[in-house]
């Protein structure tokens, strides 16, 4: 492993290429599992599931979205300081970051619980006793952690 501060390499290609390779790579196999998961799905369980699945799915990317725009703005703010030698900011700054992450997910998934009658009834289920409640709960109840996730994996990954 490579003991040199990785900030302080000079900007090339090949430079790049080793930032954006991995976050390409995890776009790929992510949208290669969700085409299997989608697969499995409908062959084992029926297409009725796999509409559930798939209504869920706009949910999950606007919190990944959400927490991947927190994530990545807030680790330019924590880097530029950590650059500027100012680490006592950059670990207050890190801690705030932490908490808004927790914040907006513990919201996020609040909000989800509240609005996921309306939301079914956007997509035409009239009714509320249906097979898709649990894949809205599924999508919904662990958000927060996503938000901590991405946030970290942004940091450190």
């Amino acid at each position: 492993m490579e003991s040199q501060n990785v900030y302080l390499k000079p900007v090339t290609f090949n430079n790049i290429l080793k930032f954006a390779v991995p976050t390409i790579a995890m776009t790929v196999f992510m949208s290669f599992y969700s085409m299997v998961d989608g697969l499995f799905v409908s062959n084992l369980i029926g297409t009725k599931a796999l509409s559930a699945v798939n209504l869920t799915a706009p949910f999950i990317q606007l919190v990944t979205a959400v927490s991947t725009m927190l994530a990545t703005g807030g680790s330019a703010v924590i880097m530029k300081k950590m650059g500027e030698k100012r680490e006592a900011e950059a670990r207050e700054d890190f801690t705030f970051l932490i908490a808004v992450n927790v914040a907006v997910g513990i919201a996020v998934c609040i909000l989800g619980y509240v609005l996921m009658d309306g939301a079914k009834f956007c997509y035409g289920q009239k009714n509320k006793n249906n097979k898709a409640r649990p894949s809205f709960h599924t999508a919904f109840l662990p958000s927060f952690l996503l938000f901590l996730s991405v946030l970290l994996q942004d940091l450190y990954g």
